[in-house]
C-alpha cells in the first residue's frame, strides 16, 4: 500500500515561477523620468505590451532592483521585452555592459535605450571641470 501511495507522489515539492509574460518596452527605474512616459504609453502601446519596475513594487510596477554583482537570477524576475529603456543611474565602470549582458543571459537580445542625467556626477567634480 505504501509503494501505491509513494507512486503518485511527485518529487518535485515546488513549481517553478511562471515567468512575467513578454513585452514590447520595459522600462528599469520607473522614477521620475517615467513620469513624462507613462502618460504617452498607453496611446503608443496595447495595455500589457510595456512594464516598468521600481524598487517597491508600486503603482503595478515589478519590483526589482537591480545588484550590479548579481550574474544573472535577478533578471529571471523581469520579463523578456524587445526593447528595454534604462532610466536609473548605473554607477562605476563596466555597469552598462554588466546590466545588458546579464539581462540578455537570461531572455536573449534586446534593443537598449539609457537615460541619464548630471545626478549622477559630484557637483564639486563639475565646478573643478568648468573653473580650469
Amino acid at each position: 500500500m505504501l509503494s501505491s501511495c509513494m507512486s503518485m507522489f511527485n518529487p518535485t515539492p515546488f513549481a517553478a515561477a511562471s515567468a512575467p509574460a513578454p513585452v514590447s518596452l520595459l522600462i528599469l527605474g520607473a522614477g521620475w523620468t517615467f513620469g513624462f512616459l507613462e502618460p504617452l504609453l498607453p496611446e503608443a502601446l496595447p495595455k500589457g505590451r510595456y512594464a516598468s519596475t521600481t524598487r517597491d513594487g508600486r503603482n503595478g510596477s515589478i519590483k526589482w532592483a537591480w545588484d550590479p554583482e548579481d550574474e544573472g537570477a535577478q533578471y529571471a524576475a523581469l520579463p523578456r521585452a524587445d526593447t528595454v529603456v534604462v532610466t536609473f543611474p548605473i554607477r562605476g565602470s563596466g555597469g552598462s555592459r554588466r546590466l545588458v549582458s546579464g539581462y540578455e543571459g537570461v531572455h536573449g537580445k534586446a534593443r537598449w535605450v539609457q537615460l541619464g542625467s548630471t545626478g549622477i556626477w559630484d557637483v564639486s567634480l563639475l565646478h573643478e571641470y568648468q573653473s580650469s
